[in-house]
């Protein structure tokens, strides 16, 4: 088979990613299968060699970046899977992914008739993505619409030209990409979907409250007194994090969402994985000095 090579713009984020989800699906309790992350994983020999450490899957990569960041993809993942299979439930067609990356749902989930899934990401991602399916085989279980933007440019048009209903019940999701943008710009979008004319609308996304600043003195701290053990991995974590994180709403996602009319429910990454019974690190468990990792789900009223 030829080469899979993977675009250097996306290969630290969108495919890493990805692949993290990957571990899920070979467990006997999985919470989900990602039929793409798992190809992805597999095609490893297939990679330029120098590309491969993207593709972590929890077992072919030990580091505590991976162990740690893999640990919190799959807790997300079942998060927001709910949150969609609830806004779908409640009459939603439309669903937006608003920094899509590699986002496998389209072809994972079942879908009622008639749902459309709005896929925004940049042109490399969705090449790449495009790829991947075809090497799967998969077909879609709803109509997947990628569009070509990111966060920050014209999405709202392009959207709007591809046949996306203002007028329409719509979920959005921001899994993964508010750690990138600043609190203007992430003030903007969700804004903007606050005041669509949709007759209901929900909001879901996630990230960290600490600032890259923040973390990197806490990883500091941690390295000075010799406090980095094998479970938090802290340097190494704060590391790999700093250079590719902005700061987000800044606040719990009650307080970031509480201007508009917003029916909030927030969590933090280790109270959602001791619910389902998944591994939490030290690292994003405040009971245990760790940063608050939100994720939230909302419903404008």
């Amino acid at each position: 088979m030829a080469e899979l090579k993977i675009p250097a713009s996306i290969a630290s984020s969108a495919v890493a990613t990805a692949s993290m989800r990957a571990h899920e699906g070979t467990r006997a309790d999985a919470l989900f299968d990602d039929p793409l992350a798992r190809l992805l994983v597999s095609a490893r020999q297939e990679v330029p060699a120098e590309q491969r450490g993207h593709l972590a899957d929890g077992v072919h990569e030990t580091s505590s970046l991976t162990q740690v960041m893999g640990e919190y993809v799959t807790v997300r993942t079942h998060f927001f899977d709910t949150y969609l299979k609830a806004t779908v439930q409640a009459g939603a067609r439309q669903i937006v992914l608003l920094g899509s990356g590699l986002d496998a749902r389209a072809y994972r989930m079942q879908w009622p008739a008639g749902t459309r899934i709005f896929e925004i990401d940049t042109p490399d991602v969705h090449a790449f993505k495009d790829e991947l399916v075809a090497r799967s085989g998969l077909s879609a279980t709803a109509e997947r619409v990628p569009i070509d933007s990111d966060a920050t440019g014209n999405w709202r048009e392009l959207i709007a030209a591809a046949g996306f209903d203002d007028s329409q019940p719509t979920a959005w999701l921001l899994e993964g990409l508010l750690f990138y943008l600043d609190r203007t710009t992430s003030d903007t979008i969700a804004a903007d979907i606050a005041a669509s004319p949709a007759p209901a609308a929900w909001l879901a996304g996630d990230y960290l409250t600490a600032t890259p600043e923040q973390r990197a003195q806490l990883a500091a701290h941690h390295r000075e007194n010799g406090e980095e053990t094998q479970d938090s991995g802290e340097g190494s974590i704060v590391d790999g994090l700093v250079p590719h994180t902005a700061p987000g709403p800044g606040v719990a996602p009650s307080w970031w969402l509480s201007s508009a009319q917003w029916d909030v429910s927030e969590s933090e990454f280790a109270e959602h994985g001791g619910l389902i019974d998944r591994h939490v690190p030290a690292h994003w468990d405040p009971a245990r000095g760790g940063d608050s990792m939100w994720m939230f789900h909302a419903r404008r009223i």
